[in-house]
């Protein structure tokens, strides 16, 4: 989960989960700002549940960030994530 504010609705992020297999992506998965965020310059919190799929091995790697893929502003605050069984 991330707190996300745009700068405005023309700048678009996405929250990504990727699990990597030796540098190659096993599973890549963005959470699309524009399917939450609806006005600009507000923080908006961006959450989802993620399940993690069979035949993940111990040696891959997750990585959480957000992805600016605008050429906008896109602020970011308490990037986190949980992981539960």
């Amino acid at each position: 989960k991330a707190w996300i504010k745009l700068a405005d609705l023309a700048s678009t992020a996405n929250l990504v989960v990727t699990i990597d297999s030796t540098g190659a992506p096993f599973i890549w998965h963005g959470i699309r700002t524009e399917d939450y965020i609806t006005e600009s310059n507000t923080w908006t919190e961006l959450d989802e549940v993620f399940q993690f799929p069979k035949g993940i091995k111990p040696d891959y790697h997750l990585l959480v960030y957000v992805w600016n893929n605008s050429k906008g502003q896109v602020m970011v605050d308490d990037l986190g994530f949980e992981i539960a069984e």
